[in-house]
This record gives structure tokens, sequence and C-alpha cells, in this order.
């Protein structure tokens, strides 16, 4: 294959490509060696996202050699030795004394606003080894190699990573983004990542940049495995807590506004069994699902609310707007006289039909 072609197949700029993987022989000896890791179908879905080529590769070889080992046994029956056997990173060469957990950064090593202590050489606790520091750094863009595993769709790697994590801390580590790799894991749907991640105690109610939480992104995408992952029982051992229904991100969106705003309805009704308020009001408007449904003249949508007793057809938006309210404003006459049959009313309603937004309503 030419660089040109193997470039062509993952997306990526030749040039830069020819420069990353230079130390692994060329672009052709790099595709060789991982042919096994890289399905094709996985490798069309992951477009140029700034990867460096050289950071994975560094992570692969390091264990590649023990990765069939990590994928044909249990975690019942693998120890954490056999795992860490023969484990190098790169050619960097580490101190063996005690000196090396404490000479870094006066004790400590800083991870985008988190600090992992460094124990004085008479702790007893285990030092954690410079393989683990290496697999946990942070690159320029906030990125570990775990969260580059979770981009590059490498289950096997980011599963045997998140097995070393010393602490749950380690696993809550955001990007430049605030995504952490349970964030990322659910953007790329890694079912199996996602649970590892929790089962480890990463933060389920963590926020990016936008105020979503991992759940709030599988709402928007509709992942209904995902979902019902993120909103299982606690379990005692991973000590996880409740997951909060009502918590809005920075657009005032709850994750039934957003499921019901892409008529993702496995989602609602998953949502709905386990406690999400249907008459929620967003952020912003005031609005709830049904007066979304109403207002885009959804109705698939508005059928499917409606099978709910609980279902507030007389909600007001901020502006004081119903959902029969914001239908009828909008022409959508179907709407109008299902939301009637349910008991919706249009007495004293009065629009201008010229109008084509809430705000020209309310003038």
């Amino acid at each position: 294959m030419s660089n040109r072609d193997f470039a062509r197949h993952q997306n990526l700029d030749e040039d830069d490509l020819v420069e990353d993987c230079a130390p692994f022989g060329g672009p052709t000896e790099y595709l060789k060696k991982s042919a096994h890791h890289f399905s094709s179908d996985k490798c069309d879905s992951v477009c140029d996202s700034g990867v460096d080529l050289r950071s994975v590769e560094s992570c692969y070889s390091s264990y590649a050699g023990s990765l069939p080992v990590v994928a044909e046994k249990s975690p019942d029956t693998q120890t954490i030795e056999e795992k860490l056997e023969g484990l190098t990173l790169g050619s960097q060469n580490y101190p063996s004394t005690e000196e090396t957990k404490c000479s870094l950064d006066d004790g400590y090593i800083s991870y985008d606003r988190k600090e992992v202590s460094c124990e004085l050489s008479h702790d007893p606790t285990p030092q954690i080894s410079p393989e683990v520091f290496q697999l946990y750094s942070q690159d320029n863009d906030g990125d570990s190699q775990l969260h580059m595993a979770i981009i590059n769709l490498l289950v096997p790697i980011a599963l045997y990573i998140i097995q070393q994590a010393p602490s749950r801390d380690w696993l809550n580590l955001p990007n430049n983004m605030l995504q952490t790799p349970l964030h990322l894991a659910v953007m790329t749907r890694l079912p199996q990542v996602v649970k590892a991640l929790i089962d480890g105690g990463a933060d389920i109610e963590a926020r990016d940049s936008k105020g979503d939480t991992p759940l709030h992104i599988a709402s928007r995408e509709g992942y209904d495995d995902i979902a019902l992952i993120l909103l299982a029982p606690a379990s005692t051992a991973s000590k996880r807590t409740s997951q909060d229904l009502e918590a809005r991100n920075y657009d005032g969106q709850t994750c039934l506004h957003l499921a019901a705003e892409n008529t993702h309805l496995p989602i609602i009704r998953l949502l709905v069994m386990s406690g999400a308020n249907l008459n929620t009001q967003d952020g912003k408007s005031g609005k709830s699902v049904i007066h979304y449904a109403a207002e885009t003249g959804n109705t698939l949508l508005l059928d499917f609310l409606l099978q709910y007793s609980t279902i507030n057809l007389h909600s007001r938006t901020y502006s004081g707007l119903t959902a029969i309210m914001l239908a009828d404003g909008r022409n959508y006459h179907d709407i109008v006289h299902q939301l009637q049959k349910y008991g919706g009313s249009l007495e004293n309603v009065a629009f201008d039909d010229s109008s084509d937004s809430e705000e020209d309503m309310v003038r």
C-alpha cells in the first residue's frame, strides 16, 4: 500500500503521516503491525482528529505482545503482574530508586487541576510505576493514552489502561474540552469501556465544556444501550451515586429534552422509567417536551407522549404559552385537534397570523 493510499484510508494528511510513521518504518509497516487491532470499518470511522500516531504506537508497542492474553483471559484469571510483565514505554530510562516518586514537581504531578500525591519513601503503600504515570500523562490537548485509545476505538488497550489506574481519580482526568474518558467512551459508543470505567469509579455526572454529562450525550445521540448502563442501579463495588435526571446542561436542557428534541423514543421511555419528570421545563424558554412536539409539528413524538397520563397539556412557557397555543400559532391543525382530544383548550387565545416565533406571539 502506498503512502498516499494509506493516508486516504485513514483520512490523514500524507505529509504528516510519513513524518508520524517514520519511527516505525513508514505507513506500510505501521499498518502491518496494527492490522489485527484496527478493523477497516473502525478505521474508516475515525477521521483526522489530531491523533499523534507516535503516542498511540508508543502505547501499543509497549504491551502489544500481551494484548492477546488480555483478550483471551478473563479479568479473574489474569493478574496485574502478568499484564505488566515486560512492560516498557518508549525508549525512556526511568530511575529505579525511590527518587522517581518524589523528584517531580516537589512531590506532586499535576494533571489539569488534579494532583496525584507523591508519598515519601518510607510510606508502606506500593509505588506507582513510571509506566503507569506515562499511561496517564496528558499531552498538549489534555489527552492521556486512555483518551487516545478510546478515540481510536482500541477497546482492549483502553480496558488494559483502565485496569492500571491507581485510583478512581485517574479515570476522571479531563482533557482541554473537559471531556473525561467516560464522555469519550459514550461519544464513540463503546459499552464495554463505559461499563469498565463506571465499575472503576468514573464520575457519571462529570460535565464537559458544554455542561453535558455522559447521559446528556447518550440521550442526544439516541444510544439507548449506553444510557441503560449509565442508569443501571448503583453497585456496591463501584459505590456509584444515582444519576440526577433533572440536571441541565449549559443550554438549559435535561436529558429528556435532548431525547425529545431528536425523537429518540426508546431513550425517553428509559428516562421516564428511571424517574425523569415529563413536565420539567428547560432553562431558557420554559418549554417541556410536549411543547417541543407541538412547536415542531412532530406527531410521532406527540402521540408517544400522550400515552403518559402524567403529561401536563396546560404547562406554560416562561412567556405564558401552552403546547396547543404553539401548534395553533404555526397552523399545525392536526396537532391542535389531537391536543383538544386529550383536553387541550384554545379559549381566549389570539395570534398574529404573520408571526413565526414564540417571541412574536406574545408581542
